[in-house]
Formats: C-alpha cells, structure tokens, sequence
C-alpha cells in the first residue's frame, strides 16, 4: 500500500509525519513513556498497541503545518486549564476543534492501520 496524507487521503507531498498525539502534551501529562491501546486489529479482534511518542502517520508537510497552527494556539489554552485558570469561549471553541482532529486523525489512523484507507 503506497503511503497516503492521514488528513487529505492523497499521496504525501513533501512527506513527513503527523504525530496524532502532541509530543508535547505527551511530556506535559507524563504519557510520553508509556504504550497505549490505539485500537483494533479488525482481522484477528487484537488490541493495536503502540509507544505514545512513534504513534505517527504519513502527512503532507502543509497538511501538516496548517493543523500544526491550531495546535500552536491549543497548547497555550491547555496551559491555562491546568493551572486552572479561566478560558473564553473562542478559547474554548478552538480547544473542541483540536479534540476534534485528534479525534477523526486516531479514527483515521486505525483504518490506515488495517489498510483500509479512504474507501
């Protein structure tokens, strides 16, 4: 199976990795050492399981870079919601989107995974 864009579905352009689970929110929450559950194998029923920090996914570098400038604005909302300070309500709009593609990029890579990308 030829690598496809985890956000586009097309053949990377400029080719580099999508890390579905922020490196840095890995650091900040103690994950970053540690294996999870990501999903399942739909063939043999097996949990897929995987080191947090290599959880990664071929992506298109602007694919990439444009989901990596919301990401830039979350982890500054992320910050103020651990040290349990206050956020706006654009704040927390942004905050959903973000869930939202960590969300459909795991969902995504599961699929990828059993090689059914895109169909």
């Amino acid at each position: 199976m030829k690598p496809k864009c985890v956000f586009c579905g097309k053949p990377p352009q400029n080719k580099n990795k999508e890390h579905v689970f922020p490196q840095w929110l890995l650091k900040m929450t103690g994950f970053d050492k540690k294996k999870a559950s990501v999903g399942t194998n739909w063939k043999t029923g097996e949990e897929i399981v995987f080191s947090t920090m290599s959880y990664t996914f071929p992506s298109c570098t602007k694919c990439n870079s444009d989901f990596g400038e919301i990401e830039a604005q979350v982890k500054p909302i992320v910050e103020k919601l651990q040290s349990d300070i206050d956020v706006r309500g654009d704040e927390l709009e942004l905050l959903l989107d973000w869930f939202d593609k960590i969300r459909v990029s795991a969902w995504l890579g599961v699929k990828y995974m059993n090689k059914d990308v895109f169909t």
